[in-house]
């Protein structure tokens, strides 16, 4: 941790034995470069009708129930009264790792059985950019403008199954819930909700064990012209997994 890091952590009041320090501490390859044939952009948006299987997905392929998230984000264009999923996967109703967000309550954190609400003004305001900070036992947030800071923490409970990915813009579950899914092709694990967040994402990072696994930056092939988050730990462009919604993410 740099002392710089300490001072900003000091000024907001965050001890430094938080576990998130460690993890979320700045680092001089923030800002990797892409390679050829890709051009970065500021966010991807999901462009989302919200309706059947109309909205996007990416899959991360990411599965440790121990891993830790951070999204740089803003809730666009909010509207309707249903949970929009960020994050997640879901084990039927009672054993889970997602973050979610109703417009007219609140913002749900749920690990293993245990959902935590907190009221949206206390939240998150949408339209505002925000990173979010998420561990099997801790959901943090901080605004970029204008400060405001806070947490929601779960009794500690970890995701049993291991073997599907997380999604982002949504929530990977593996059983059917009357009324609120329904079979999604090619996405080699399972099936989202229907009800897609429209998220604006800036990056993503997920570490497993405290090591980096994933760091995404939004982009676009230029071969064609195909929007998407360029992994640059693995190295490979990750794009909608609902290849059959006929609609794409948006970019800047």
């Amino acid at each position: 941790m740099t002392d710089m890091f300490g001072i900003m952590l000091a000024k907001k009041n965050i001890p430094p034995d938080d576990p998130f320090c460690r993890l979320f501490a700045p680092s001089s390859s923030d800002k990797p470069v892409l390679p050829a044939g890709y051009t970065a952009r500021n966010y991807i948006e999901s462009n989302v009708n919200r309706q059947k299987n109309w909205g996007q997905v990416i899959n991360t392929g990411v599965t440790d129930a121990k891993t830790v998230v951070e999204l740089d984000m803003i809730l666009w264009n909010i509207s309707g009264g249903s949970d929009q999923f960020l994050f997640g996967k879901e084990y039927r109703s009672y054993n889970a790792y997602r973050i979610g967000y109703n417009p007219s309550s609140d913002v749900s954190f749920k690990t293993g059985g245990t959902v935590s609400n907190t009221v949206v003004g206390t939240v998150l305001s949408p339209e505002e950019r925000y990173t979010l900070r998420i561990t099997p036992t801790k959901l943090s947030w901080e605004k970029h403008e204008g400060g405001g800071t806070g947490y929601i923490e779960n009794s500690p409970s970890q995701y049993s199954n291991s073997t599907m990915p997380y999604a982002l813009f949504n929530v990977f579950v593996n059983e059917y819930y009357s009324g609120s899914q329904q079979s999604v092709p090619n996405t080699g694990c399972a099936i989202p909700y229907m009800t897609y967040s429209h998220m604006r994402l800036y990056s993503a990072k997920f570490w497993v064990n405290d090591e980096l696994v994933r760091h995404f930056i939004p982009c676009v092939r230029a071969a064609d012209n195909k929007p998407g988050l360029w992994d640059a730990v693995g190295n490979a462009f990750y794009t909608n997994a609902m290849t059959s919604s006929g609609n794409d993410f948006l970019t800047d």
